[in-house]
């Protein structure tokens, strides 16, 4: 029995963990493939962005969700199922490469931690940077304010589970967010 760690919880070092007879969990190494090459049978392990072409059926399911979350009045949504099922694998290796190939600004917030740092850094990799002594927030605000219109944004929390765990996490998320939707509104008045 594979599991992705013990209890259940996902274990982030791509360790894979074994029920043991006795009831306990094991470490095991990772399968092995050809150099070069990556597996489309990976497990409980999720594909990422760089292996979207080995993701296989799963064009109709990442068709709607791109619909839905690029719907006009689309403001926010949860994607839920069991543990294993692709949730992860759906979103980082189709939906967002997806949204990005059809002009959407996606940003994956990486550290659940760190909501507005990491949509920060998801952000400036896409080569959109900040201004001098900008903090995280502000230079989210910036951007999405300063769009041109009718460019959407999609920004990804994988791990909303973590996110909600946290009050802090939570409040600074929806600073961030209204402080965004305030900073638009406050353009189009003076458009």
């Amino acid at each position: 029995v594979v599991r992705t760690g013990p209890g259940g919880r996902h274990d982030h070092q791509a360790r894979r963990w074994f029920a043991r007879a006795d009831g306990g969990y094991s470490a095991a190494v990772a399968v092995a493939t050809y150099p070069g090459t990556v597996s489309p049978l990976r497990g409980l392990d999720p594909y990422t962005e760089a292996e979207r072409d080995v993701l296989y059926g799963q064009d109709t399911a990442r068709d709607e969700l791109s619909r839905l979350v690029t719907a006009d009045g689309f403001r926010a949504g949860l994607l839920y199922g069991e543990c294993g099922v692709g949730k992860t694998s759906l979103i980082r290796a189709g939906l967002i490469p997806h949204l990005r190939d059809h002009g959407v600004v996606a940003v994956l917030c990486a550290d659940p931690t760190q909501p507005t740092q990491s949509l920060a850094v998801g952000m400036s990799a896409l080569g959109m940077q900040p201004q001098v002594g900008e903090n995280a927030g502000a230079f989210l605000a910036r951007i999405v304010s300063n769009a041109v219109a009718g460019q959407q944004f999609v920004f990804v929390s994988d791990d909303a589970d973590e996110v909600c765990q946290d009050e802090r996490r939570v409040t600074e998320l929806s600073e961030l967010f209204g402080n965004v939707q305030r900073e638009a509104v406050s353009l189009q008045l003076q458009d």
